[in-house]
C-alpha cells in the first residue's frame, strides 16, 4: 500500500512537472509565432500575367520588402501552385500530371530583391476571353493569406 502511494505521488509530479513545460513552450510559441507573422508581412506575393505567341505567360514574385534577407523553405520542387479558370471551370492546373524533385530547397532573398517564378499556358487565345489565374507560394514559412494571389485576365 505505501509502495502504491510512492508510486502515486510521483507519478502527479512527474505529470505537474510536464505541465510547467508545456506552459512555457506555449509562450515561447506565441513570441515566436509573433515574429513570423511580422515576417511574412514583410514577403509579398504578386502575379502578373502577359499574352504572348503560343499562350499567357504568368510570373508569380515573391518580394522582399524588409531590410533583412529572408529565407524560404520549399519542401519539394514544387515551389508554386498555378491554376487558371473560367466561371469556375478549370482549365489549367500547373501541377496536374506533373513530378517533382522530393527536396528541400532554400532560397534567400536579399532586401529588396525577389525569388521568381513563371509559365506559360498554351491553351489562351485571343477568344478566350476572361479567365482568373489563382497563384500559391508554397513556402514553408508563408501563411495562406501571405501566400496566395488572384489575378483575373484581360
Amino acid at each position: 500500500m505505501i509502495k502504491g502511494m510512492c508510486v502515486l505521488i510521483g507519478l502527479i509530479l512527474i505529470s505537474a512537472g510536464c505541465g510547467e513545460g508545456n506552459q512555457l513552450n506555449d509562450s515561447n510559441e506565441e513570441s515566436g509565432d509573433r515574429e513570423e507573422h511580422e515576417d511574412q508581412e514583410e514577403m509579398n506575393v504578386d502575379v502578373q500575367a502577359e499574352e504572348i505567341e503560343g499562350g499567357l505567360e504568368i510570373m508569380i514574385t515573391l518580394d522582399n520588402k524588409s531590410d533583412q534577407s529572408k529565407t524560404v523553405t520549399f519542401m519539394s520542387g514544387h515551389q508554386f501552385d498555378l491554376r487558371i479558370s473560367r466561371h469556375g471551370e478549370m482549365l489549367y492546373d500547373f501541377a496536374e500530371d506533373m513530378m517533382f524533385t522530393q527536396a528541400i530547397i532554400e532560397e534567400t532573398i536579399e532586401p529588396g530583391e525577389a525569388l521568381i517564378f513563371s509559365d506559360t499556358w498554351g491553351g489562351y487565345e485571343e477568344d478566350t476571353g476572361e479567365v482568373t489565374i489563382q497563384v500559391k507560394v508554397l513556402a514553408e514559412e508563408l501563411e495562406e493569406a501571405n501566400a496566395t494571389e488572384s489575378l483575373t485576365y484581360p
